[in-house]
């Protein structure tokens, strides 16, 4: 099962009157409209990008912030919520929408960075898989953040 934001399009174009690919002629307001729904959704899959980097290094900056580390185990905990109930991150319905509002079969539009940072993103892995690397990735923080920091041996 593939977590691609097209899973939750319900057909193919956009559901505004300006789409490209059919043929007409599209107003500048229209291709203004349709690279920002474009740009968004490139920066909505730059986020979520950022946010997965997060959770999985964030013990270690959330041992130094008591106020990173509730947002870590907060998020991990979401993380787990969401693949329990068997629910997609917002940000992946946000995407979708952004997404939606343009032709989404016009892969030209899609930018270099964005299409690679999507194929990250959205990995091609069972939910079993992904829900087992969240746990496993809980205990890991689990243990970073109980984990008392080493001393440093005094060389004489």
């Amino acid at each position: 099962m593939s977590y691609t934001p097209k899973e939750f399009l319900q057909g193919e174009g956009c559901s505004s009157p300006v789409q490209v690919g059919q043929g007409a002629p599209v107003p500048a307001l229209g291709v203004a409209c349709i690279v920002f729904y474009i740009i968004a959704a490139d920066i909505i899959v730059c986020i979520h990008f950022l946010w997965i980097v997060f959770l999985i290094f964030g013990a270690l900056w959330g041992r130094r912030s008591l106020r990173i580390k509730k947002i870590h185990i907060g998020g991990i905990i979401f993380a787990i919520l969401i693949q329990t109930i068997g629910w997609y991150c917002p940000l992946t319905y946000l995407e979708a929408w952004l997404r939606s509002m343009h032709d989404s079969s016009q892969r030209y539009y899609d930018g270099f960075i964005a299409y690679y940072v999507e194929k990250i993103v959205y990995i091609d892995l069972s939910p079993r898989t992904v829900f087992m690397m969240t746990i496993s990735l809980a205990l890991v923080s689990a243990w970073l953040y109980l984990k008392k920091p080493g001393k440093l041996k005094k060389q004489e």
